[in-house]
């Protein structure tokens, strides 16, 4: 459908008369059930600030809404909350003047309205409405159905004057029922039918003008006129021509009794939780209807400020209507100009002419109500068991049963505990570990000569490596340790250390740490050495406050990140094999071994000999990169400046290493600083002396080119295994 044009000025307004009509018949029921037994004789009072509330909502989610087809009106769940605070009022006005009683229950209910709005501007503000994306898809979907099943219920109060429930059903049935609902029943299928095959603008209005045209039609063949109809039951009640509000004059302000109103105001927070708990789900149900997200927070501030402005004339709480959105929607609606003509129709009939919506049948209403539930239930009764998981469409079906069959509020409920037990399952589900590793396939970022590489190689399977992610609670903790403990009970050397790298990490549950305890404990029996990697600031705080502390007998270690706890583990193994430190033998030899011993003197002339000092800068980030380091003796670290400041730590190189050759090769601007992290022997070779040795020596160049290359193939391969491992 389009959204301009004459054929989308037609439908809005066409969907907004519509919509109009039904929320003006539902103010009414909503203030008769507000206004009555002792408060009966004021109805047509209650009726206009019952009418006031829909001109009001309606025109604030018109305006100031999101969506342009959002219709706001007085909702069924506040009006039984206000029916008991008029109640409360008119037990404590026992003993005041009968005229002391309008006033007073009208003010108890403004301010009622005006305190809720209040709130859900708070609310709205301080963008509280995010929380909703949190509720589960079923979860809504549930809503969407049970809101469908509430809907065909109302369509039998309109028609029959009484919801459909199992006590009411012998009374369908008793001389006369029949012909109230049946042809209700009747135009609800026939509009579901055809609208689910036939999806044209004109389409619900042509429909909608023959059903009113079939029953007057029908009603004059059988000499049936209009007063007869209404004794029937089967148009709407006669609503009075005179001005419904204001409900009195402003001398009745002094007779407010403020201690009856302030009695009142302990119910109030009922109907805040009723209204943003409503107003959030409709929001993001109706979302899934027109396929388009809502501003949730701008909905909780234009509602509210519609109940802020509607209670200081005494209006009821009003705010988004699922079903009288979606009936516009389905009629064409699509924008701003339906929640216009809504509000409209409900200004001309308190402060026009009300009898005017005397002439609407009730079947007409009843089946349009019925046939926006039967719409909605099919979809997420029928279709959604096509679309969803078995699961989730379970959780539909126990939702759409608590809100049909106990209550709205403990429909509510029922979805409040499925959507954190369905998080809780689906979290279970999601895998903290997410890389498991050893350290023969992520080594530190130590270059070590190639003795060390290969028995690291051989010998990596003595350190388990888990990188964590996510929030660890009960479930995925204790999953967590059964995990180390069979992972060290099916390895076949027996595991030396264990990481856990907590980079991933954004927090943790006590619980998450009772198994961690659990963890140590193992790790002390089984002679483990364990691992707390770069834990965030909170979390350490946690574990700390729990008693997680480094171990004495080493058995519990933290480090600042996972290559200082790798580089602890490897220099462990090496001095376990006997080759610790720089090696056993001499750095320079240990650096080319693979050149031909006989070329050696030959690339002393070619490269400089420098001792440098603890601390002292060999290559600078940022300059041109005209040279190679050889390291022959100490140790050198690769540091990488950060624009905002601070460093981080990208290789540590020991004798016996080659540095910066990527960089020369590449001909390309540093990437970063190499510092001497201890007193270092290098030799320095220059893009110039490689280039003399190229023209003087080409055999030299030759065999010291393929030593470059067989040193970056082997970083490569161990760069590809370490990929390798992560991807599996």
């Amino acid at each position: 459908m389009r959204s301009g044009g004459v054929s989308g000025g037609i439908s809005a307004v066409f969907g907004g008369v519509i919509v109009g009509t039904v929320g003006v018949i539902a103010s009414v029921s909503f203030a008769a059930l507000i206004f009555s037994g002792p408060l009966l004789p004021h109805l047509e009072a209650g009726i206009g600030i019952a009418l006031l509330s829909g001109v009001v909502a309606g025109l604030a989610s018109a305006v100031l809404g999101s969506h342009p087809v959002v219709i706001s009106g007085p909702q069924g769940a506040p009006a039984t909350i206000l029916a008991i605070i008029a109640a409360a009022v008119v037990a404590r006005l026992a003993a005041a003047p009968p005229e002391d009683v309008l006033p007073t229950v009208v003010a108890a209910i403004g301010a009622s309205t005006a305190l809720t709005g209040l709130v859900l501007m708070i609310m709205g503000t301080f963008r509280l409405g995010d929380l909703i994306r949190f509720i589960p898809y079923p979860v809504v979907g549930g809503f969407l159905a049970a809101s469908g099943w509430l809907l065909v219920r109302g369509a039998f109060a309109v028609m029959v004057g009484a919801p459909l429930s199992f006590e009411a059903l012998p009374g369908l049935f008793v001389a006369g029922a029949p012909a109230r609902w049946i042809p209700g029943v009747a135009f609800a299928v026939a509009l579901l039918l055809t609208m689910r095959r036939l999806k044209h603008f004109l389409t619900l209005p042509g429909l909608l003008a023959a059903g009113v045209a079939g029953f007057y039609v029908a009603a004059a063949a059988l000499g049936v006129g209009s007063e007869d109809l209404r004794k029937l039951g089967l148009l709407v009640r006669q609503l009075p021509d005179a001005t419904l509000w204001p409900p009195f004059g402003l001398d009745a302000l002094r007779r407010i009794h403020l201690d009856a109103v302030a009695g009142s105001v302990a119910d109030v927070g009922t109907i805040v939780i009723i209204a943003a708990v409503s107003i959030l789900l409709n929001a993001s149900a109706f979302e899934l209807i027109v396929k388009k997200p809502l501003n949730l927070n701008r909905e909780l501030q234009s509602v509210g400020l519609a109940n802020l402005v509607g209670g200081a004339g005494g209006s009821i709480v009003g705010y988004h209507s699922l079903g009288n959105s979606v009936l516009a929607w389905n009629a064409g609606a699509r924008s701003r100009l339906a929640g216009l003509t809504c509000a409209a129709v409900c200004a001309f009939v308190v402060f026009v002419r009300a009898s005017i919506v005397s002439y609407v049948p009730n079947g007409v209403l009843g089946g349009l109500l019925m046939f926006t539930g039967m719409n909605m239930l099919y979809d997420w009764l029928i279709d959604a068991r096509h679309r969803l998981p078995g699961v989730d469409y379970v959780v539909v079906v126990l939702i759409t049963a608590a809100v049909g069959f106990i209550g709205f509020l403990e429909g509510v409920a029922v979805g409040t505990v499925v959507a954190v037990l369905l998080f809780v399952l689906n979290y279970s589900r999601i895998d903290v570990v997410r890389h498991a590793l050893d350290g023969s396939t992520l080594r530190s970022k130590v270059d070590r000569v190639r003795a060390q590489d290969q028995a690291l190689r051989e010998r990596g399977a003595a350190t388990h490596i888990y990188e964590l992610q996510g929030f660890l609670f009960f479930g995925t903790a204790n999953k967590l340790l059964e995990r180390i403990q069979a992972r060290c009970e099916e390895a076949g050397a027996a595991p030396r250390f264990v990481i856990l790298d907590f980079r991933g990490v954004n927090g943790i549950d006590s619980s998450a740490v009772l198994s961690f305890k659990r963890l140590v404990q193992y790790a002390r029996d089984r002679r483990l050495v364990l691992f707390f990697a770069e834990m965030s600031a909170s979390v350490a705080r946690q574990t700390e406050r729990a008693g997680l502390r480094p171990e004495p007998d080493g058995t519990l270690c933290f480090e600042p990140d996972l290559d200082r706890a790798a580089e602890r583990c490897e220099d462990a193994i090496l001095a376990e094999a006997g080759l610790a430190g720089d090696g056993a033998e001499a750095g320079l030899t240990v650096a080319l071994r693979g050149l031909d011993p006989a070329l050696l003197p030959r690339l002393l002339s070619y490269i400089t000999r420098e001792e440098a000092p603890e601390g002292t800068e060999l290559i600078r980030q940022g300059s041109d990169a005209n040279d190679l380091l050889i390291l022959e003796r100490g140790e050198v670290t690769v540091l990488l400046e950060l624009p905002a400041g601070g460093t981080i730590r990208l290789r540590r190189s020991g004798a016996g290493t080659i540095v910066g050759e990527v960089g020369l090769y590449l001909n390309a601007r540093r990437s970063a600083s190499v510092l001497a992290s201890k007193p270092s022997v290098v030799y320095r070779l220059s893009a110039d002396g490689l280039e003399r040795m190229r023209i003087e020596d080409a055999d030299l160049a030759v065999a010291f080119h393929q030593l470059i290359a067989r040193t970056l193939a082997e970083r490569l391969t161990d760069g590809l295994r370490t990929i390798q491992a992560l991807r599996g």
